[in-house]
């Protein structure tokens, strides 16, 4: 599911999310160095439920639901945060997270996340306000 590609990459897909709008240049390059890219195929599992989060998700293109065993979901578009509250209390997640189309995503481990909401002006805020709309 991971690909690879460049910080420059990286720099330019966070660039085009609005919750990244308001940071600081340098504050975008520090913080692609740290982001991983990810693809998933329509149909396929990014993460079954019952797993321990050690990432945040952002999904850049495509479509993603959180699926639950009775089997009500909700829908996730480009911009949207994933996952959050799970990677903050280590909570298992619940549901499971399927992709609906081919999508990619940008994810940031743990270490990561909590280092960019310490020295990042306003990403925490921008994460906050994206993973509650």
């Amino acid at each position: 599911m991971m690909t690879a590609s460049g910080p420059s990459d990286r720099l330019n897909r966070l660039r085009e999310l609005p919750i990244m709008r308001r940071l600081r240049p340098q504050d975008l390059k520090r913080l692609a160095r740290d982001v991983c890219d990810a693809s998933a195929p329509a149909g396929s599992v990014v993460l079954p439920a019952g797993c321990r989060v050690q990432h945040l998700y952002i999904v850049t293109v495509g479509t993603l639901a959180t699926v639950t065993d009775d089997r009500s979901f909700e829908l996730y578009g480009p911009g949207s945060v994933l996952l959050l509250k799970e990677l903050l209390t280590g909570d298992l997640t619940t549901s499971a997270l399927v992709a609906l189309s081919d999508t990619e995503l940008l994810t940031i481990g743990y270490r990561a996340f909590a280092t960019a909401c310490q020295i990042t002006d306003g990403f925490a805020y921008a994460v906050l306000r994206a993973a509650m709309s």
